[in-house]
């Protein structure tokens, strides 16, 4: 089954340690992020989105990234459109 993690609408350094705890408390299933309610994100966020896009592919699992528009060009500026496989996505 997979789970999905609603992410807050900031993702700054004060969110940091929550995030890190909800995506830990899921790995090895399928996860979906999703942004929707996001209108903010952080280096220290973005840093955690990376460990945890290398994560699941290291564990052979699935990781999306849904409702993001909002934060497109913040994921463009810390280099995660590519990494999430999202750069021809329609925001």
């Amino acid at each position: 089954m997979t789970r999905v993690v609603q992410l807050p609408e900031k993702l700054d350094t004060s969110a940091a340690s929550k995030l890190l705890i909800d995506i830990s408390a899921n790995r090895g299933e399928p996860l979906v992020l999703d942004a929707s309610c996001v209108r903010k994100i952080g280096a220290l966020c973005g840093h955690i989105l990376v460990s945890t896009i290398l994560t699941w592919r290291n564990d052979g699992q699935n990781l999306k990234l849904r409702d993001f528009g909002e934060i497109a060009n913040d994921l463009t500026l810390l280099g995660l459109i590519e990494q999430f496989d999202i750069k021809d996505a329609h925001l």
